[in-house]
């Protein structure tokens, strides 16, 4: 995701129209709760992200990166429960063995 001088309104607006076209893009999604937490909307970039996980509860990375958010904003027992999750999915998942350490 490129985005210039801090400017989210050009490539939000990219990817909303790349998820209208495919509901599934599960980058775009993941990329649009990145500039919502980047613009300090962590509800809904929390709230995003735990959509996804549900419709695709296999992805790790989409929950690697709700853990670390929850982290980020001290919601440290939700963040070490998507760690659990991972692991249980992938127990070599080299970044959630090593932020386990942390719950």
């Amino acid at each position: 995701m490129r985005v210039a001088c801090g400017g989210y309104d050009d490539e939000e607006s990219s990817l909303r129209r790349r998820i209208q076209a495919d509901p599934s893009d599960i980058e775009a999604h993941r990329q649009l709760a990145t500039i919502q937490s980047f613009r300090g909307d962590h509800a809904a970039a929390i709230l995003a992200l735990t959509e996804l996980t549900h419709r695709f509860p296999r992805d790790t990375e989409t929950r690697y990166e709700l853990a670390m958010l929850q982290m980020m904003i001290e919601q440290d027992e939700h963040a070490c429960e998507q760690l659990r999750g991972i692991l249980a999915l992938d127990p070599n998942h080299p970044r959630a063995l090593a932020q386990t350490a942390f719950c």
